[in-house]
């Protein structure tokens, strides 16, 4: 499974050098804190207020459009990025926020455009070079998606989700001891990332390390108690390692927590 990293919403205090300045810095603030409460009507009524006060502000359009992104409102949040953008064509988190729009509305190449921009303007636009990567996944362009990750990992906080995505595209060029490493450095990262020790659990049965497979698999399960897919597939590897009787126990529990393979294999193996 791969993430998108969405950059969170915040308000920001900004400094005017003109005499609407304070208003404009309260209106930014009242809109955020009413948008933290939910009311998202009140939040547009001062987002629209500071837009009045400087229709030339590139950073109203900015915080309105952003704010469009967050409650889902893609088609709105285009249309004031591109604004703030015209007035601003140089503001490189202007371009990112519409690339995470139009990723949201499944226009790829306007996403992919987008993010090359912003990082043109700012190579430390490390959340643009990660979404770059997963466009690239998407695009089943891997090379290019390695590249956008490798990039990604200079912010602490896209390391995990980055070594994972690397890992996973590492895997599907052939790459297995790479991928491997990748998965054990998104652990390493977070001990509680439970797809990167599934993916290299599987990765180790494809290596024919059983034992260390099921150690792996024990660990998603120990974190995600509900997870059938781990189930089953520790069951499956017990029985390759020998133990039939543990992993049709496995495989029982991932029947019973719906998995439908599971279902199938207990009428035909584990009876």
């Amino acid at each position: 499974m791969k993430k998108y990293i969405f950059s969170i919403f915040v308000a920001f205090i900004f400094l005017f050098n003109n005499i609407n300045a304070q208003s404009l810095t309260d209106l930014f603030n009242s809109a955020y804190e009413k948008y933290e409460k939910g009311d998202f009507k009140g939040a547009t009524l001062d987002y629209n207020k500071a837009i009045e006060l400087e229709p030339s502000n590139h950073l109203c359009y900015y915080e309105r459009g952003t704010f469009f992104l967050d409650t889902d409102k893609y088609e709105e949040a285009i249309k004031d990025l591109s604004k703030s953008i015209e007035l601003k064509p140089d503001y490189a988190e202007a371009y990112l926020f519409r690339g995470i729009a139009y990723d949201n509305l499944d226009k790829l190449k306007e996403a992919l455009s987008d993010y090359n921009f912003a990082v043109s303007l700012d190579s430390t636009q490390y959340v643009a070079f990660y979404n770059m990567g997963v466009v690239n996944d998407l695009l089943e362009e891997y090379a290019r998606a390695i590249e956008c990750y490798t990039k990604s990992l200079n912010d602490d906080s896209l390391k995990a989700f980055s070594y994972y995505n690397r890992g996973y595209d590492y895997e599907l060029v052939n790459k297995p001891s790479m991928a491997f490493a990748d998965y054990t450095k998104a652990i390493d990262c977070n001990s509680g990332y439970s797809n990167a020790y599934y993916n290299r659990a599987n990765l180790l049965v494809f290596l024919g390390d059983y034992e260390k497979a099921i150690n792996d698999y024990s660990k998603v399960i120990e974190l995600e108690p509900d997870a059938h897919d781990a189930f089953f597939s520790r069951g499956i590897t017990k029985i390759n390692a020998g133990y039939k009787s543990d992993g049709c126990n496995d495989i029982h529990k991932a029947a019973l927590l719906g998995n439908s393979m599971a279902k199938e294999y207990v009428k035909e193996d584990c009876k």
